[in-house]
């Protein structure tokens, strides 16, 4: 059970999740601001999305070991209210979640597109 109450694969519905930005090209829009749907597709071995619970983790441990990283956050009922499933994974860490239901297919790449126009961003990438 982890510190917030959470086990194993439990459905998460409320609060918001930090998501890190990759300073690679093509991971966010610095003319807009914002990151861009590659964000928020899953890495080609995976079948979810890694974040993290914004009520357990702060920005700065989010970005710890991530040198020139951005993170951005996102409301769980943004996802939630496009079909996605929210689940804790402590796996990778206490704040870890998956984000189920994106892959790079063309729905996928639709949703990701919608969470990247409504992701907040706490910090930009470094530009390379």
């Amino acid at each position: 059970m982890s510190p917030a109450g959470y086990a194993q694969g439990d459905p998460i519905t409320e609060g918001s999740l930090y998501r890190r930005i990759p300073p690679l090209d093509g991971y966010y829009v610095y003319d807009l601001q914002r990151p861009s749907s590659l964000a928020f597709l899953p890495d080609t071995d995976d079948e979810y999305v890694s974040m993290e619970l914004a009520s357990m983790v702060r920005p700065e441990q989010a970005l710890a070991s991530f040198a020139g990283f951005g993170l951005c956050e996102i409301a769980v009922s943004v996802l939630v209210d496009l079909g996605l499933r929210v689940t804790y994974e402590p796996a990778y860490g206490d704040g870890h979640v998956a984000v189920w239901g994106l892959d790079s297919n063309k729905p996928g790449i639709k949703i990701a597109k919608k969470i990247a126009h409504r992701a907040i961003v706490i910090q930009p990438p470094l530009r390379r």
